[in-house]
């Protein structure tokens, strides 16, 4: 198997589906959340590892943006892995765990708008048709503003700022439903 395509696969895998599952899995799983969500995250996080070295030990030319979207990208999930084990730490008081925990998910959301550029770059580089990149550039796109929506509605409605019910009369006495 030629080393380009090893590389290619093995961080559209990770960044295009990896990652958004575990964070996924994370806000809408209620048992085991937290296992499940840092077992994807490491899955993603070894085959971002071994995609870089892959590009490292392969690439002629760091000054690309591709290049530099990766390594950025790798020094950000380095980073996002020291602040989840953070907010996981037992000595963290609340309001810093909260505020650790917010940067963990902004810092989230960044590394997968950054791996994200990063596959759309890697597929302009390997010369893929237009059609196909502007396809995956859509689908990234969907997933860059779905994905963040989604955990802010989640983080409200744990929180209880928007009132969830199942009350079949709750809902048929609003005027607006």
């Amino acid at each position: 198997m030629d080393v380009w395509l090893l590389h290619g696969l093995l961080a559209t895998v990770a960044i295009l589906i990896i990652f958004p599952i575990g964070i996924l899995r994370y806000r809408y799983t209620f048992t085991n959340a937290w296992l499940s969500h840092t077992t994807l995250q490491s899955f993603g996080l070894a085959f971002t590892l071994i995609d870089t070295a892959t590009g490292l030990m392969r690439g002629r030319d760091y000054m690309q943006m591709h290049q530099s979207a990766g390594l950025i990208l790798t020094v950000l999930l380095l980073s996002q892995l020291c602040l989840g084990h953070t907010t996981r730490n037992a000595h963290v008081d609340g309001v810093a765990r909260r505020y650790i925990g917010w940067a963990h998910l902004v810092q989230g959301c960044s590394c997968l708008a950054v791996g994200w550029f990063s596959v759309v770059t890697g597929l302009v580089l390997a010369g893929h048709k237009s059609a196909f990149i502007i396809l995956v550039g859509l689908s990234s796109a969907a997933e860059v503003t779905a994905i963040p929506v989604i955990l802010g509605s989640t983080r409200w409605r744990r929180f209880g700022y928007i009132a969830i019910t199942d009350d079949k009369e709750a809902n048929s006495s609003c005027s607006a439903c």
